[in-house]
């Protein structure tokens, strides 16, 4: 199977996940931009939206006409990785999917607002989900007990978990002035599969689970209910603190998506947020952040973070931001975009009466 960047997970869960979520009715086809001339960041979603052929399913055309006719079969729409190099490859009559506002700007503002703006959509990334974690609002993984550094006078474990590249592997180098006093610093530069890394790493092919359970790592890796974004919340919950920087090479500094940021935030592990410009609406409603290049204020926050009240505040916000990026409600939010929003969608026969049996 072709890789396809960073979104792979998007490509490749959105068909499964649209399905779970939202009924036979929703059949989503994924494919590469095949005339994206060679460009890996641009990934063609078409939407399909038809029936299974069951019996007292709908009719495409009754779907249609239950959509008010808003609803658009085969439409296309354009789902962009950062930066499109190319943007006149792309016919006007398609649709545009973008990662936050200053991207969208971006591309109403291009070619003489060759967009309309009708036709550019913000859908950010979701966060990298295990299917057990993929709906719900609330983590499925339980809060975890924050260390006290100041009972213990251990240091705390900070990590980031960032297999940077280019110009990115040179900010990181910059910005990481530590170790600072009171904790202790790992890189994790997954240069190969979070499996793989975790059998090397410990050594042991072996792994507590959330429960503190000893299991096998590739039991984990090959059980469909939890797979590889499992394994990386175990990673992840290993330390007490994670630094997540922004990229900051060339249109990725504004355009790149919060998926990173948002992931480990779900983990239950307090981060450290690099305020980049594409980063900064999680900034907003989160405390423990620093701007770019500021070495005084990263120092700042890892000094007030040593307070465990201050990592479970930050724990907390995270927790809230990430409901905002769950594959339900990204996926509900293309689903509206192409014309089916909740109020147009027809349910199932069947999940009306496990509806009506369940109140």
């Amino acid at each position: 199977m072709k890789r396809w960047g960073s979104y792979t997970i998007r490509c490749r869960h959105f068909k499964s996940y649209a399905e779970r979520f939202f009924g036979p009715q929703v059949q989503v086809d994924t494919n590469p931009y095949t005339t994206a001339k060679g460009h890996y960041n641009a990934t063609i979603l078409t939407k399909v939206l038809q029936p299974n052929d069951q019996p007292n399913e709908p009719s495409m055309q009754n779907l249609v006409e239950h959509s008010k006719n808003t609803l658009s079969f085969g439409q296309i729409f354009i789902d962009l990785i950062d930066f499109y190099p190319n943007p006149e490859d792309i016919p006007d009559k398609y649709h545009l999917i973008v990662q936050n506002e200053l991207h969208a700007q971006h591309f109403k503002n291009s070619d003489g607002q060759r967009w309309k703006s009708s036709n550019v959509h913000i859908v950010p990334h979701w966060f990298n989900a295990f299917p057990g974690d993929a709906k719900a609002d609330t983590p499925a993984l339980p809060p975890l007990v924050l260390a006290n550094s100041t009972t213990t006078g251990a240091p705390l474990q900070l990590a980031m978990v960032w297999s940077a590249r280019g110009p990115g592997k040179q900010h990181a180098n910059e910005t990481i002035l530590l170790p600072e006093e009171g904790y202790e610093f790992h890189h994790i530069n997954l240069a190969m599969g979070i499996a793989t890394y975790l059998q090397e790493s410990t050594g042991s092919s072996f792994v507590n689970n959330h429960l503190g359970q000893k299991e096998s790592i590739q039991a984990i890796a090959q059980d469909p209910s939890r797979q590889d974004p499992y394994l990386f919340m175990l990673l992840f919950r290993q330390f007490d603190v994670l630094l997540v920087l922004g990229k900051t090479d060339g249109p990725k500094l504004y355009f790149n998506s919060a998926h990173r940021a948002v992931s480990q935030m779900r983990s239950g592990v307090p981060i450290v947020l690099e305020c980049t410009p594409s980063q900064q609406h999680l900034c907003l409603e989160y405390p423990c952040h620093f701007d770019t290049g500021n070495s005084t204020q990263l120092k700042a926050v890892l000094e007030r973070m040593k307070n465990v009240s201050v990592r479970q505040d930050c724990v907390d916000k995270g927790i809230e931001i990430t409901k905002k990026y769950t594959p339900k409600r990204v996926i509900d939010d293309y689903l509206t975009i192409i014309g089916l929003p909740p109020e147009k969608r027809w349910t199932p026969p069947s999940s009306r009466v496990n509806s009506s049996s369940s109140s």
